[in-house]
């Protein structure tokens, strides 16, 4: 987690709260590059901290964050992927289904291309770190995630 700051989790928090269930592209594209950034450092930090304190429901929030950001000018869904795997990595190890959290999740970008990912991304049984560059380390402060 020191790889990633906390600095943006106070912009992040507050966006979060503004979303509707469900969130259409208009509101997608009413965020900036800043709030992207915002987003993307809580919904991985989020997941490691998920992972530290077996909070299902911090990971629902971390992902949601991860795929708004990812959202956020998306040029290529494999970016997008990658950041995943680390969220279905710990949805594995905190014994919390992968499959209906990120169904969960796609439901809040329902008609957007990011729904579909989430979706069949979450229904996988091949996904490993190592697939997506990713490996589990010990830290002083606990596990944490970092490319592989």
């Amino acid at each position: 987690m020191e790889r990633i700051p906390d600095s943006g989790e106070m912009v992040a928090r507050e966006v979060l709260s503004q979303c509707a269930a469900v969130v259409d592209r208009k509101f997608i594209e009413s965020l900036g590059s800043h709030t992207r950034v915002a987003l993307g450092q809580f919904g991985m930090r989020g997941a490691t901290v998920a992972l530290r304190a077996h909070d299902g429901s911090l990971l629902r929030d971390a992902l949601f964050a991860t795929a708004l950001a990812s959202t956020i000018g998306m040029d290529d869904v494999r970016d997008m992927m990658v950041a995943l795997a680390v969220h279905y990595d710990v949805a594995r190890r905190i014994g919390f289904g992968a499959a209906e959290l990120f169904q969960n999740v796609a439901d809040r970008f329902a008609g957007t291309e990011a729904a579909t990912l989430l979706r069949n991304f979450g229904s996988r049984t091949d996904i490993t770190l190592a697939a997506f560059g990713w490996k589990l380390v010990e830290t002083a402060g606990g596990l944490d995630y970092e490319p592989a």
